[in-house]
């Protein structure tokens, strides 16, 4: 039965095709198809066919999406990158203030040292400016008593009583220096009331700083008495 409908079918294709060629055959010989127009309908077939292959070209193109698991393991590798980045960037930094700080260190240190070095600079000129101070003035004593020691004891009256208006301490240094025997020819020569206040106060100086010395030397003082 089967071969029985293969034929029929086989039959009725070829049917099919003859009458399509008989159709065509109709269609030249009454002028309706010419090869022109034959040509036309093969070109329009085959354009609409490469129209339809162009329109599927792009879904045969088309790359298909990646993978879950594939972006995934990109967004870790770029969050590393990242983090190194960063990570370096901070180390720089700490460098680069740990530099600063031992550079700020180092000019500290010189500066405390300048200093040092200036204020031991300093006290040492002050040190020998005083000394030469004290020897200058020592010479100059030493060559005014000198002078004066070689004055008439009227003239050293004059002296010491100048001195003694102008500067009271100088005048008792001066009268304390010089030998008793001249001092004494000096006071000879004080008879005015003044002159004679003015030897007064000297005196009194000279106890005052005899007393003093010896306080000094002894370590007690003037009201101490014995028990």
């Amino acid at each position: 039965m089967i071969r029985r409908l293969y034929h029929t079918l086989a039959v009725l294709a070829i049917a099919h095709v003859l009458a399509g060629v008989a159709g065509v055959a109709y269609l030249f010989q009454t002028g309706r198809l010419t090869p022109e127009r034959a040509q036309e309908i093969v070109a329009l077939l085959r354009g609409s066919a490469e129209a339809g292959d162009e329109q599927a070209a792009p879904q045969l193109d088309e790359q298909p999406e990646a993978e879950p698991w594939t972006n995934a393991a990109d967004a870790v590798r770029e969050q590393r990158r990242q983090q190194q980045t960063r990570r370096a960037a901070l180390d720089a930094s700490v460098r680069a203030l740990n530099a600063q700080r031992d550079l700020l260190e180092q000019v500290l240190a010189d500066q405390i040292r300048k200093q040092e070095q200036f204020d031991a600079a300093r006290k040492a000129w002050v040190e020998e400016k005083s000394r030469q101070q004290v020897e200058a003035s020592d010479a100059g004593f030493q060559r005014e008593l000198e002078y004066f020691s070689k004055l008439s004891p009227k003239q050293a009256k004059e002296v010491l009583i100048r001195k003694w208006r102008d500067s009271p301490p100088d005048a008792v240094r001066l009268i304390n220096a010089v030998k008793t025997s001249v001092g004494q020819a000096v006071f000879e020569q004080m008879k005015t009331p003044e002159e004679i206040q003015v030897m007064y106060e000297l005196l009194e100086r000279l106890g005052k700083q005899d007393i003093d010395q010896f306080v000094a030397e002894s370590g007690t003082t003037a009201d101490d008495t014995e028990p």
